[in-house]
């Protein structure tokens, strides 16, 4: 997605939820409470790098409702994409100790999103030609 713009000539910053988590968010684990503030970090980051006339593509797994309203209300020019698909988790050891979102956490799935597309059924080259048109004309 962020290489789109990039081609297009704009200028993008990438936050990916791994690389946020080893950054920014070393101190919390991945409870349901470390999560939730993990999402407010991300938020706050990205409205802060947002209203430097930045386009930024978060990529988390957003499991929050109340971050997303918080999006709304603060991050400018705020773009909720939702893509939405199915998980089979694979049966896991007795000895793992990450909680997974959908199976050990609840999802709140995203109420008002802008876009939302069927990872299944929709090329990720599609997904993102339509992403960065709905950002080119201004949602």
């Amino acid at each position: 997605m962020a290489n789109h713009f990039r081609t297009a000539g704009r200028t993008v910053v990438l936050l990916d939820g791994d690389e946020l988590r080893r950054s920014i968010a070393r101190d919390l684990g991945y409870e349901l409470a470390d999560r939730r503030q993990c999402a407010e970090r991300y938020a706050r980051l990205a409205t802060a790098l947002a209203r430097q006339r930045l386009i930024v593509v978060v990529a988390t797994i957003s499991m929050f409702d109340a971050v997303r309203r918080w999006n709304r209300r603060h991050a400018p020019r705020y773009l909720e994409v939702y893509l939405r698909g199915t998980w089979r988790p694979r049966r896991r050891a007795a000895t793992v100790s990450c909680l997974v979102v959908g199976v050990d956490l609840p999802f709140e799935a995203p109420r008002r999103p802008h876009l939302v597309f069927d990872v299944r059924a929709t090329d990720s080259a599609a997904i993102a030609a339509r992403i960065v048109a709905r950002v080119r004309h201004g949602r």
